[in-house]
């Protein structure tokens, strides 16, 4: 028998488990097995889906399409787009799964010190 817990996309932890034929003797089939049930349980990416791979910009950018979407005025859709800019020159190549806290925040101190507070709340 193989066992684990795993994350379903609803946020709840299952306890998931295989069991291999009777002369697996090692639970190597029933390992495979599981690894395949995972797989499978898992829902395929999309091109909209966030990812540990999904660069920040592009959640920064999706964020703006939404509040434009939302029918925000221009000037706040064109002063984050600016925003947005000035920030990429911080994280640009940072993805979601290397984005620590501490990363974010001096991501967001260096936009102070060299943009000034207001463009700082902007880019938060």
């Amino acid at each position: 028998m193989a066992r684990c817990r795993y994350r379903d996309g609803d946020g709840v932890t299952r306890i998931v488990e295989r069991r291999g034929p009777v002369g697996d003797q090692y639970g190597k089939l029933a390992e495979d097995a599981l690894i395949e049930a995972l797989g499978a349980r898992r829902p395929p990416a999309g091109g909209d889906e966030v990812t540990l791979d999904t660069k920040l910009t592009v959640l920064v950018d999706r964020h703006i399409d939404r509040l434009e979407e939302d029918g925000r005025a221009a000037t706040t859709i064109d002063t984050y787009r600016v925003t947005a800019g000035k920030l990429a020159k911080a994280i640009g190549g940072v993805r979601v799964g290397e984005a620590t806290p501490a990363r974010i925040d001096a991501a967001l101190r260096s936009m102070r010190a060299s943009h000034g507070a207001g463009m700082a709340r902007h880019a938060r």
